[in-house]
């Protein structure tokens, strides 16, 4: 006798359908969203030292959004690294501009780390801003105002490929099990 395990009921959903898998189409869709996104900020940052608003915020609230779930990481990690590192880089930012006159670092760029936190976490904040000081250093060496946004672009699209299964995530199935069948 087989044993009663829940069946999805939209299986083409859930299942390979002619070699053609839609989670894992939609994964891809998702880091194709954030490195499109993310080399937007980075071209915007590096020509005119400036992050919009409307992009941070968009990536922002995507990925509180995507980790509601726990898609990337726990919700709870994803929000307070929103919290910590803008408040964290906010402050650098007051004591530098209070004790030197002049901000070290943008709000924009606080915003930036604090929507690339959304999306991987408190864990990953110290890798994007060791990467990102990194990446610009190098990068802007000759110049005297050096775009942070580009190294936190660069880092955070490293990090996501060196830490995350892009092929496979076996957690966006929670989102398109739409009704569950005992039976």
């Amino acid at each position: 006798m087989p044993l009663n395990r829940p069946k999805c009921i939209v299986e083409s959903l859930c299942l390979e359908t002619d070699g053609f898998n839609l989670l894992l189409a939609l994964n891809w869709l998702t880091f194709a969203f954030f490195v499109w996104i993310t080399l937007e900020l980075a071209y915007l940052d590096h020509i005119s030292n400036l992050l919009p608003n409307s992009h941070t915020l968009a990536l922002l609230i995507t990925g509180l959004t995507l980790n509601l779930n726990g898609l990337f990481v726990q919700w709870t990690d994803a929000t307070l690294g929103c919290v910590v590192s803008y408040i964290g880089c906010r402050a650098y930012h007051d004591i530098q501009l209070r004790c030197c006159g002049i901000a070290g670092i943008g709000l924009g760029d606080a915003k930036y780390l604090a929507a690339l936190a959304a999306w991987f976490g408190i864990q990953a904040v110290p890798f994007l801003l060791v990467g990102a000081s990194i990446c610009s250093l190098i990068g802007y060496w000759h110049r005297t105002e050096k775009p942070f946004g580009v190294g936190l672009s660069i880092s955070a699209i490293v990090f996501w490929i060196f830490t995350s299964t892009i092929w496979w995530n076996p957690n966006l199935e929670i989102l398109f099990i739409l009704a569950v069948e005992f039976g």
